[in-house]
This record gives C-alpha cells, sequence and structure tokens, in this order.
C-alpha cells in the first residue's frame, strides 16, 4: 500500500509500506478515504519548526503526521461488536498516522458515522474534538458573550460550536476580512478587523466573559488576556517564549486556560454531534486534493502563504 512520509524537511514522498493486518481482538482494519491536513502541526513538521520535546526526526514514520480522517471499514476483530464490513468511520491521531492507504486501530477509535455525508466533510472531524475539549473547560459559555480570535480552521470550528453551546453572543476578531465574511455565514453575531483599534475598545468595554484564542499568535494571546472579562481559553499554539504583564489579568482574576487533548468521552460526543448534522467539519474545507506528494506539497505550500483553511486529501 501506499504511504506518506516526511524524508526531509520540505521533502515529502509517496512510499511502499506492508498493508497492517488486525493482531488484537479489538482491533479494526480500515481502508482510509480522506485525511485532512493540520494546518498548525503538519505544517510546523514538514518545515521542521519544532524545537525542545516537540522536535522531529527524519524521516518521519509512514503516515505520519496525518491525524484527520475517515474510512471505511475492511475488517474487524473477533471481539468487535459495534462495527461491520463497509461501515464508514470517523478517525483520529489516537487511530494511528492517517496519511496512509489503510490502517489498523482500537474499536474505541473508530466511529460510526453515515454515509450521506461526503468523506471531505467528515475528515476534519478531530479538530472539532479538539475545540470541543477546549470549550468544556469554560465556565461561562451558555449565554454568555463570547469572543474568538483569529479564524482559521479552529476558529471557524469554535464559532459552530459555541452555537450548538448556546453562547449569548459570538463576535469574531482577525485580521483578513474574507476570513470574517466567513465567519457571520457560519453565525456570528459580529466580525472585526484586529486592526480596528476603536472597534476592539468598544468590545473590551461590553466585557465579554469568554474569549477562545485560535490564532496561536503572541499578538493574539495577549489580546485574549485584555478582552476577556472571565476567562480566557488558549487554543492556538505557540512554542516560542512570551512576555506579558501578569497585572492584566490578575487584577480582573482572569481564569487562563489550555487542553492539550481530548478523550475517548469528547470524541465520542463530537461524532454525535457531527451525526446529528449539528456540527458540519466541511464548512471549513477550502480545498480537496489527490492523495499524492505533489499535493501534498502544494498543499503545504498554500497553508505558508494562507491562501488555504482546511485542505482535505482523497484516497
Amino acid at each position: 500500500m501506499k504511504a506518506l512520509q516526511i524524508a526531509a524537511p520540505e521533502d515529502v514522498r509517496l512510499i511502499d509500506v506492508p498493508r497492517p493486518n488486525i493482531i488484537e481482538t479489538d482491533q479494526v482494519l480500515v481502508r482510509m478515504l480522506a485525511s485532512s491536513i493540520c494546518s498548525q502541526h503538519e505544517k510546523k513538521i514538514f518545515q521542521n519548526l519544532y524545537s525542545g520535546a516537540q522536535k522531529c526526526e527524519y524521516p518521519s514514520p509512514p503516515g505520519f503526521p496525518g491525524h484527520e480522517g475517515c474510512g471505511e471499514i475492511e475488517a474487524v476483530g473477533s471481539s468487535v461488536h459495534s462495527l461491520n464490513k463497509g461501515d464508514r468511520v470517523l478517525l483520529c491521531g489516537w487511530a494511528g498516522d492517517l496519511h496512509q492507504e489503510y490502517i489498523v486501530c482500537p474499536e474505541r477509535w473508530a466511529r460510526p458515522t453515515v454515509s450521506s455525508i461526503s468523506p471531505f466533510s467528515l475528515a476534519p472531524t478531530e479538530l472539532y474534538a479538539c475545540i470541543l475539549a477546549i470549550l468544556k473547560r469554560g465556565e461561562k459559555i451558555l449565554r454568555a458573550k463570547c469572543v474568538v480570535i483569529g479564524l482559521g480552521p479552529a476558529g471557524l470550528a469554535a464559532i459552530q460550536w459555541l452555537k450548538v453551546l448556546g453562547a449569548y453572543r459570538i463576535t469574531c476578531i482577525e485580521k483578513k476580512k474574507k476570513r470574517l465574511d466567513k465567519a457571520m455565514t457560519l453565525g456570528a453575531d459580529a466580525a472585526i478587523l484586529s486592526s480596528d483599534a476603536a472597534a476592539i475598545k468598544a468590545l473590551k468595554e461590553e466585557e465579554p466573559e469568554t474569549v477562545i484564542e485560535c490564532s496561536g499568535s503572541h499578538d493574539g494571546i495577549k489580546m485574549a488576556f485584555d478582552l476577556a472579562a472571565r476567562e480566557a481559553l488558549l487554543f492556538g499554539y505557540n512554542d516560542l517564549p512570551l512576555e506579558v504583564n501578569q497585572a492584566q489579568w490578575f487584577e480582573k482574576s482572569l481564569s487562563i486556560k489550555t487542553q492539550f487533548a481530548f478523550d475517548w468521552a469528547v470524541w465520542n460526543e463530537t461524532a454525535a454531534h457531527v451525526n446529528r448534522k449539528l456540527i458540519d467539519p466541511g464548512q471549513i474545507v477550502s480545498h480537496v486534493f489527490s492523495f499524492t506528494a505533489a499535493d501534498y506539497k502544494k498543499a503545504m505550500k498554500m497553508l505558508d502563504k494562507q491562501l488555504a483553511d482546511k485542505i482535505v486529501m482523497e484516497f
């Protein structure tokens, strides 16, 4: 079978590897239908931007770092009861490295889904689980004034979840007007350019309870600390040192929370919302490419230049 491999920074190849086999009774064999590209984690691995504990070694394992996708069950272990051959399933990073034609994973991480939803719409579901995990750490979302900073795929996903979770008002902040327009179509109540100092000052006076920071930029994180009246939820990731003024949040008893990963309960809840069509991951997909090394490299160039939101590869 074929698998993507990052042989060296900015050098990706499609290689031949043995097709995996079911070993444990609770495992399933999945034929991949689509995998999506993480615009943060994968881009940093592709360009070798991580340092410290996150630093990567090359060549990367086959299929790595694919961690968002969907597939179809080819075979099941003897103790598997919730899945059958032919079932369509949602997959996440806990299932394995997904940029390859087949994977074997435990039953619990392959959540059944409806075949009426296209594979490219299902592929980014893991991102929605990540967003739900950080929102669950929030203390004030229901009937709250919420702000989303940064409207990449994560920020757009956050808008969908805030609607489902009952936020009273959703305001988005972004430097690109096109992304602000997209946010309004997804249900945001207001959209502000990050360069509009007067509008941001007026927003602060409204004392939004919860701010979700999705850009990962230092400017976005500082803005979250400044705007939030009650809590700042940091989803965007930045591994560079950040200098801040502690008084900015200490004087208003601001809670600052992050969430590195999600558990099975959040994954299962996310799948349920997708299957009920309350959440639509397809809304954040801007491009669909083929599963080739050339298209993967093209996708990385587009993401680097911010010419795409979420890119999905179909097998």
